[in-house]
C-alpha cells in the first residue's frame, strides 16, 4: 500500500509538472503575441502620425515643420514645430495661431460649414502673407485679423483695411 500511494504522489507530482510546464509555455507565446500586438500599434501608430503630419502641414507656410510626439509609455502627446531635430511645443502666439488653424483645418469634416478665426495681431507682414497663402485651401471661411497688411496680399484673399476711413 506504501509503494501505491508513493506512487499515485508520484503520479500527482508529475501532472502537476506536466501543468507548470505548458502554462510556462502558455506565457511565453502570450508575452511574444502582446509584444507583436504592441509592435503592431506602433507601426500603426507612427503610419496615422505621418498622415496627420502631413496633412496640417498643407496648411502652413513652407518655412513651418509641423510636428507631432505620441510617447505611447507615458501616454501622452506633444505638438508643436520642428527645429531641426527637436520638437518646439512652446510657441508664440503667431506660430501658435497658425499651428492650432492649421490643426483645425486638418480635422475638420468634409460635410458642414467651418469657421476659421485665429486669434492673432501680431504678425508681421511677410508671416502673414505666407500664413494666408497656405490657407488658402482651408475647408471653410478663415477671418485673420491684423494690425499690418500682408507682403505681398495673396490674390484670391478680399482685404478689409480698416486704416482707411
Amino acid at each position: 500500500i506504501e509503494a501505491e500511494n508513493s506512487l499515485k504522489k508520484w503520479d500527482e507530482l508529475s501532472a502537476i509538472r506536466d501543468r507548470i510546464e505548458e502554462n510556462e509555455e502558455k506565457e511565453k507565446k502570450s508575452k511574444n503575441l502582446a509584444k507583436e500586438c504592441r509592435n503592431a500599434v506602433k507601426i500603426l501608430l507612427q503610419s496615422a502620425i505621418r498622415t496627420f503630419e502631413g496633412c496640417v502641414q498643407s496648411f502652413l507656410p513652407r518655412t513651418d515643420t509641423f510636428g507631432l510626439h505620441v510617447d505611447m509609455k507615458a501616454d501622452t502627446c506633444r505638438f508643436g514645430l520642428r527645429r531641426g531635430d527637436i520638437l518646439v511645443s512652446a510657441l508664440s502666439g503667431a506660430e501658435w495661431a497658425r499651428v492650432i488653424t492649421a490643426i483645425g483645418c486638418a480635422t475638420t469634416p468634409e460635410k458642414g460649414m467651418a469657421v476659421f478665426i485665429p486669434e492673432e495681431r501680431a504678425f508681421d507682414p511677410s508671416t502673414l502673407g505666407e500664413v494666408m497663402k497656405a490657407l488658402g485651401n482651408a475647408p471653410g471661411q478663415v477671418i485673420l485679423t491684423s494690425t499690418v497688411l500682408p507682403a505681398p496680399p495673396p490674390d484670391n484673399w478680399k482685404i478689409i483695411d480698416l486704416s482707411r476711413n
